[in-house]
């Protein structure tokens, strides 16, 4: 996962409040499982595509973009409160 970089790089970022930082290891017991983005609040990208180099380079992976404005709500509400739920539970860093 890239989400320490991103946070050392200052990029406001939250795990899952059961998130372990250990050195080496992947002692994540579970995780967020959401793949999407908004786009200026407008455009929805969705799908199993992973952001990563091997989603791009040798997976099979999908990605829906839409415009529908009750997905991108529905998608936005979701996003505001697990946002606000990992927020209070496990900041990586503070902008």
């Amino acid at each position: 996962s890239q989400v320490l970089g991103m946070a050392s790089a200052g990029v406001e970022t939250l795990v899952d409040p059961d998130y372990e930082l250990k050195s080496g290891a992947a002692p994540v017991p579970r995780h967020m499982h959401h793949k999407y983005a908004i786009v200026d609040g407008r455009v929805l990208l969705c799908g199993s595509y992973n952001w990563s180099y091997s989603a791009s380079a040798r997976n099979n992976e999908n990605c829906v973009v839409t415009e529908d404005v009750y997905l991108v709500a529905k998608y936005s509400a979701e996003f505001e409160r697990l946002w606000r739920e990992f927020k209070a539970a496990a900041p990586l860093s503070q902008q």
